[in-house]
Protein backbone atom coordinates (compact mmCIF):
# COMPACT_ATOMS: atom_id res chain seq x y z
CA UNK A 1 0.00 0.00 0.00
CA UNK A 2 0.79 3.64 0.07
CA UNK A 3 3.07 4.93 2.81
CA UNK A 4 1.43 6.86 5.60
CA UNK A 5 2.81 10.33 6.14
CA UNK A 6 2.84 11.60 9.70
CA UNK A 7 3.62 15.24 10.30
CA UNK A 8 6.63 15.96 12.50
CA UNK A 9 4.46 18.05 14.83
CA UNK A 10 2.36 14.94 15.57
CA UNK A 11 5.49 12.89 16.27
CA UNK A 12 6.85 15.67 18.50
CA UNK A 13 3.58 15.79 20.46
CA UNK A 14 3.55 12.01 20.91
CA UNK A 15 7.14 12.07 22.18
CA UNK A 16 6.30 14.92 24.59
CA UNK A 17 3.25 13.04 25.85
CA UNK A 18 5.33 9.90 26.43
CA UNK A 19 8.06 11.86 28.21
CA UNK A 20 5.50 13.52 30.49
CA UNK A 21 4.46 10.16 31.97
CA UNK A 22 7.80 8.32 31.85
CA UNK A 23 8.24 8.89 35.59
CA UNK A 24 5.23 6.61 36.19
CA UNK A 25 7.00 3.68 34.56
CA UNK A 26 10.31 4.50 36.25
CA UNK A 27 8.68 4.62 39.70
CA UNK A 28 6.54 1.53 39.21
CA UNK A 29 9.55 -0.72 38.68
CA UNK A 30 11.23 0.56 41.87
CA UNK A 31 8.34 0.74 44.34
CA UNK A 32 7.84 -2.18 46.73
CA UNK A 33 4.83 -4.33 45.86
CA UNK A 34 1.42 -3.13 47.05
CA UNK A 35 1.31 -6.11 49.42
CA UNK A 36 4.62 -5.10 51.01
CA UNK A 37 3.44 -1.50 51.32
CA UNK A 38 0.19 -2.54 52.99
CA UNK A 39 1.99 -4.95 55.32
CA UNK A 40 4.34 -2.17 56.41
CA UNK A 41 1.36 0.10 57.14
CA UNK A 42 -0.31 -2.69 59.12
CA UNK A 43 2.80 -3.26 61.24
CA UNK A 44 3.15 0.49 61.77
CA UNK A 45 -0.38 0.58 63.20
CA UNK A 46 -1.72 2.97 60.58
CA UNK A 47 -4.93 1.10 59.72
CA UNK A 48 -8.22 1.80 61.50
CA UNK A 49 -8.92 -0.70 64.29
CA UNK A 50 -11.59 -2.59 62.31
CA UNK A 51 -9.32 -3.05 59.28
CA UNK A 52 -6.39 -4.08 61.47
CA UNK A 53 -8.59 -6.71 63.12
CA UNK A 54 -9.63 -8.11 59.73
CA UNK A 55 -6.02 -8.28 58.56
CA UNK A 56 -4.89 -9.89 61.82
CA UNK A 57 -7.65 -12.49 61.51
CA UNK A 58 -6.34 -13.48 58.07
CA UNK A 59 -2.75 -13.59 59.34
CA UNK A 60 -3.84 -15.74 62.29
CA UNK A 61 -5.81 -18.11 60.04
CA UNK A 62 -2.84 -18.51 57.67
CA UNK A 63 0.40 -18.10 59.67
CA UNK A 64 3.82 -18.02 58.04
CA UNK A 65 5.68 -21.30 58.30
CA UNK A 66 8.54 -21.19 60.77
Amino acid sequence: GDPIVIEQSVIDQMEADAASVQYQYDRKSEYPSIGDQLDALFHAGVFPEEMAAQIQAVKDAHPKPE
